[in-house]
């Protein structure tokens, strides 16, 4: 499944529109991709909207993934989303279902995963040559001086006390975390293969009371998104905004 897919699976979950009997009007969400480092994002309108968060016009942030290695880099950088997730009301990873095992699921994240320290690995000094060489490197080999230059060659050399490794000891997080998880500050949406999203765990919720703290140039930012990125609501302006 590819992000754009699970982009769409989103749009569907927050209607821009609504039909009433044979007429369609306008709904009660507006998304935008791609909007301050926020891959999508949701913006209702009504202070009641479907799906209900219990929160008057939330704004609710997504963080697409579709593969492991992005999901896992993503994990190692809780400071990266802290922006998007203190500007919304909710915040969700979405990713395809089947992305994380059912141990991961289950796995809560502990307090001290926060601590950069449990990031860290053990590095190594280096053998008895006093380098940590990782592989092989450049040396020099008998053999003939043409134009007054060395014959150079690859050779191993990997490390005696690491094995190339570059690290004694793993992280904390390598040695007692599982691969993939759910940050403590996220929730979870999975899109399934007909296209429906299911949230599998909710999102903490961030009240904000009506105040979100939007800066003139966030609202810049909004408007020109809006206008590259309509949602269907806007379609019929295009003859008048191409």
């Amino acid at each position: 499944m590819k992000a754009a897919e699970v982009k769409d699976a989103l749009r569907r979950r927050h209607p821009a529109t609504v039909r009433i009997g044979s007429t369609e009007a306008p709904g009660m969400w507006t998304c935008v991709e791609e909007w301050h480092g926020i891959d999508f994002l949701a913006f209702s309108a009504w202070r009641s909207p479907k799906p209900s968060i219990g929160i008057a016009n939330p704004i609710i942030g997504y963080e697409v993934k579709v593969s492991r290695s992005d999901y896992r880099r993503e994990l190692g950088q809780p400071s990266k989303r802290g922006g998007a997730v203190a500007f919304c009301n909710a915040f969700y990873f979405a990713v395809p279902d089947g992305l994380l095992k059912p141990e991961e699921l289950a796995w809560d994240e502990p307090e001290w995963i926060r601590d950069p320290e449990a990031w860290q690995r053990t590095d190594c000094p280096g053998d008895e040559r006093g380098t940590c060489y990782r592989g092989k490197v450049w040396t020099l080999v008998a053999g003939p001086l043409p134009l007054g230059r060395t014959w150079h060659d690859r050779v191993e050399a990997k490390c005696g006390n690491c094995g190339g490794k570059g690290y004694l000891e793993r992280s904390r997080v390598e040695r007692e975390a599982p691969t993939l998880w759910i940050p403590a500050d996220v929730g979870l949406v999975v899109v399934l293969a007909n296209g429906k999203t299911k949230v599998l765990r909710k999102a903490p919720l961030r009240p904000t009371n009506g105040r979100h703290g939007i800066s003139r140039a966030s609202l810049t930012d909004l408007v020109r998104w809006l206008s590259v990125r309509p949602d269907p609501r806007h379609a019929a302006c295009k003859d008048v905004y191409p």
